[in-house]
């Protein structure tokens, strides 16, 4: 290993085996046949064992790794487990995998220490804006993150949305992750529909982070339809199955011609798979049987029926991917055989791509046709436009707004459907907005969180090169300690800088 130092006092002890470092003090160790495994520190004053590695650290702390970078007002770190305790300090680390735009997550806590590759943090704040006085925060009474699994899992606590506390269900455990599988309600993030009034959702994850099964319960809070409420468990089986059961009350589901309709599953069990082939080609598969109501006498009647369905897809490229240059195709078959007698198949294809007409206007477009065989007794498992054009595009008018179009055309028919336009207005890490989608006569006003949640953009500079703000100076917390002392230290005269080869 080779530890390097300087600082503008540096006392030596014990056969030069313990070290003093004050003043502007900074130490640099990385293994040599690693460079991938690093850790810088700077301090006021640092004082350690070079030949254990551990150190102990007081005023304006920062330590680096390849992992993430910690900052607070005293720590101690052993640079030989990577194990960690921290005051008043803050942590930056990565919530996206490589080659992927980074997205970085910012926690801060007036205690930090690590256990293995367990981070653990309470009374803390979790956000990925990097202002020392975020956008939005995820206070929480406990937060766990797992270096080597790259998640994150909060206890109790509330999202704070400027200003405007959101309480989450104390005691459960919530799973943080960059990407859409997330769902779009892990956080509680109010919006506003036509449809339901105010409307706020949660979504929970019951089972332990770290266990294979995910178990969650969800519920949506609708000024005007009451509650919506889901329950859902799957677990791997092998390397490509993963059997779920899953009910829902007061679910709301999307028609082929873009109505929404509330259903219950009751419930619904099912297993799906995946295979992955050369040249991004997938099979996807999914078996499922259930008991199901449609009940919304606004856009359909009420039926109550169980269903029995098998479906194929073979995908190539990304389908719905709308980065310049990406394409896609697919083709899928499907069959439901109902409580009545009844039966349904379809087979389908489709092939699109999306573009960059100019630096302002980007834009996708999709081909779809459909064959079908018999009849469905509901309206959301129906396949209404046989052969359409869906189209997509989004104008940039400067840094911020953003003007989103949609619409889809049914070639067979030569009719526009449906159609949807949305206003939105980038923050930083966050994006409000506002849409409106004829279908339903449905307007929402709403806010994501770029970067962490769905298909939105990435905020410049979220992941910082010089790590966390100073989010305790901007409170005025005091938080000072007591230096470390030794006691058979020996001072050098002067100033010094130095360089070790263990």
């Amino acid at each position: 290993m080779t530890v390097s130092f300087d600082a503008e006092d540096v006392t030596w002890a014990y056969e030069n085996r313990y070290i003093t470092l004050s003043g502007a003090a900074r130490l640099y160790s990385q293994v040599a046949d690693d460079p991938s495994r690093f850790v810088r520190m700077q301090a006021d004053l640092i004082e350690g064992d070079l030949a254990s590695g551990r150190f102990e650290l007081l005023g304006d702390v920062r330590i680096a790794t390849a992992q993430g970078t910690l900052e607070g007002a005293s720590a101690w770190y052993d640079s030989s487990t990577a194990q960690f305790a921290l005051r008043r300090g803050g942590v930056m680390f990565p919530l996206t995998g490589e080659g992927e735009e980074q997205v970085c997550g910012y926690a801060y806590a007036l205690d930090l220490a690590s256990e293995g590759e367990i981070v653990y943090l309470t009374d803390a704040v979790f956000t990925t804006c990097n202002r020392a006085d975020p956008h939005y925060a995820l206070e929480v009474d406990r937060l766990y993150w797992d270096r080597e699994a790259e998640r994150v899992t909060v206890r109790g606590g509330a999202l704070k949305l400027y200003g405007l506390r959101i309480p989450l269900v104390p005691k459960l455990t919530h799973e943080l992750s960059a990407g859409e599988e997330s769902g779009p309600d892990l956080l509680p993030i109010p919006g506003y529909t036509s449809r339901d009034g105010l409307r706020v959702g949660w979504s929970l994850l019951l089972s332990a982070p770290d266990a294979a099964e995910r178990v969650r319960l969800g519920a949506q809070l609708r000024q005007r339809r009451g509650i919506g409420a889901f329950f859902s468990a799957e677990t791997p089986w092998g390397a490509d199955l993963t059997p779920r059961l899953y009910a829902s009350l007061n679910e709301d589901t999307r028609t082929d011609a873009d109505e929404v309709i509330a259903i219950n599953r009751l419930p619904e069990i099912g297993i799906a798979g995946r295979w992955d082939f050369g040249g991004d080609r997938t099979l996807l598969a999914d078996l499922s049987a259930g008991r199901y109501r449609q009940h919304d006498e606004e856009t359909a009647p009420n039926v109550t029926e169980d269903r029995a369905r098998l479906s194929l897809r073979l995908a190539g490229g990304t389908p719905g991917d709308l980065s310049p240059g990406s394409s896609w195709w697919w083709l899928d078959a499907a069959h439901s055989l109902y409580g009545d007698g009844g039966h349904y198949t379809t087979l389908g294809a489709a092939f699109g791509g999306a573009t960059e007409l100019a630096p302002w206007l980007a834009g996708s477009a999709e081909l779809r046709h459909y064959l079908t065989d018999g009849a469905s007794p509901f309206e959301w498992d129906d396949i209404d436009i046989e052969t359409e054009l869906r189209a997509n595009s989004e104008f940039r008018m400067g840094p911020a707004w953003r003007v989103r179009l949609g619409g889809r055309y049914d070639l067979q028919h030569s009719d526009l459907r449906t159609w949807s336009a949305e206003l939105r207005r980038v923050e930083h890490c966050l994006t409000w907005k506002a849409g409106y989608r004829n279908t339903s006569d449905l307007f929402t006003i709403g806010v994501e969180i770029n970067g962490l949640l769905g298909n939105d953009e990435i905020p410049e500079g979220s992941c910082q090169e010089d790590g966390p703000p100073d989010y305790w100076a901007e409170r005025g917390d005091d938080g000072g300690e007591t230096p470390p002392t030794n006691d058979t230290a020996q001072p050098t005269d002067t100033a010094s800088e130095a360089t070790l080869i263990q």
